[in-house]
């Protein structure tokens, strides 16, 4: 009743008693299940988050003993029924077999009700184990908690949207995309959860679904930059080059220090043909981030188209060094190679090349978002 009402300090110091007077937890493990959970909330909110895990942990260490005895008194009297009716015998009038059916059905309705009584609570806490080791940048543990807490309660309001922005934090994308979308189809007014989801499904190449994602936001003007990038990038990928490079250019003039999207405006005027004014942006893009692979991959090509052999050699060299696990850019290489009269160096990359294809899919097509993460 304290808790409820927020009268915190009396909550704690109620709880911490409830907790200390009992001296044999297996007469009422729910009760103190739920006071160190309550007390963790409590904890939390005061900022003591070491604390705070330690009571969600035993909160959840309870709460899965109650359900590991009551699993082995179900087995117990299953046992017990099993071996009644191989016996025969019987403590009541009904037929054999009736009472041990009888019996199983009891056993297992207590079980379920057991069940559906602490799973919210259980849930909640692994929902708050997730909060807290996202606090502490722990993405990928944040995430395991959030998938248990799923297990027991996929509806537990607020779990997706938490399981989401962890996946999204820790660069898990594809995990992202899920809770996400489920969350974004409840709340379709989340103008930021949207962002996400939309920065997500862009991130694992999914442009169409990215695009109906922001669909409702794009015209707004306040439009995060990333968000930006990734609504014109997807135009761009699923056809729509005019529109998308229109959009780019858009971004490229508010935000010139953003290396991706000069990246990407020179990909869209390469495919315009616009050669030239593309080969600048790529510059461009190098200039400001020499260690992006994509932005040397795509000069070198250029140069290639172009004739300058010796110059797309050299940027297809950086490209490969900065990722050495694409089949596709060794291949672009050895073309350079072959083209600047290099037969030997062509086929070595050729021979890497058809491994890197054979052993697994190509990297060369993952994207990344502009700007630092919304």
């Amino acid at each position: 009743m304290y808790f409820d009402t927020h009268r915190y300090a009396e909550a704690e110091k109620a709880l911490r008693e409830c907790i200390h007077f009992t001296t044999d937890v297996s007469r009422n493990r729910y009760q103190v299940q739920k006071a160190h959970f309550l007390l963790g909330r409590i904890l939390m909110q005061k900022g003591q988050t070491d604390a705070a895990h330690a009571e969600m942990q035993m909160a959840r260490s309870l709460a899965n003993q109650t359900l590991s005895m009551d699993r082995d008194k179900l087995a117990a009297l299953m046992d017990t029924a099993e071996a009644r009716g191989a016996a025969g015998t019987t403590d009541s009038a009904m037929p054999p077999g009736q009472e041990t059916h009888t019996e199983n059905q009891v056993a297992l309705r207590r079980v379920t009700m057991l069940r559906e009584e602490v799973k919210p609570d259980i849930a909640d806490s692994y929902n708050n184990l997730g909060a807290i080791a996202a606090s502490g940048n722990d993405y990928g543990g944040a995430v395991s908690f959030f998938e248990r807490a799923a297990e027991w309660d996929p509806s537990l309001p607020g779990l997706d949207y938490n399981w989401g922005r962890a996946a999204f934090a820790g660069s898990r994308f594809a995990e992202a995309v899920g809770p996400l979308s489920r969350y974004v189809k409840a709340h379709p007014d989340d103008e930021g959860a949207r962002s996400v989801l939309g920065l997500s499904e862009f991130m694992t190449g999914s442009y169409s679904d990215c695009l109906a994602t922001l669909q409702p936001v794009a015209e707004k003007s306040d439009l995060a930059p990333q968000v930006e990038y990734a609504w014109a990038e997807s135009m761009v990928m699923t056809g729509q080059v005019d529109p998308g490079a229109e959009r780019l250019a858009a971004l490229e003039k508010a935000h010139p220090e953003i290396p991706d999207v000069h990246r990407a405006l020179g990909e869209a005027l390469s495919r315009q043909g616009q050669q030239r004014r593309a080969i600048a942006e790529l510059h461009t893009a190098v200039e400001l981030n020499p260690r992006d692979p994509e932005a040397h991959y795509d000069l070198g090509k250029l140069d290639l188209e172009n004739g300058d052999n010796t110059v797309a050699v050299t940027e297809l060299e950086t490209a490969v060094r900065l990722r050495p696990d694409s089949d596709e850019y060794h291949r672009e290489l050895a073309a350079a190679y072959k083209a600047a009269g290099r037969p030997q160096d062509a086929e070595r990359e050729i021979e890497t090349s058809n491994r890197l294809r054979s052993s697994r899919p190509s990297a060369a097509g993952s994207r990344s978002a502009a700007g630092p993460n919304p």
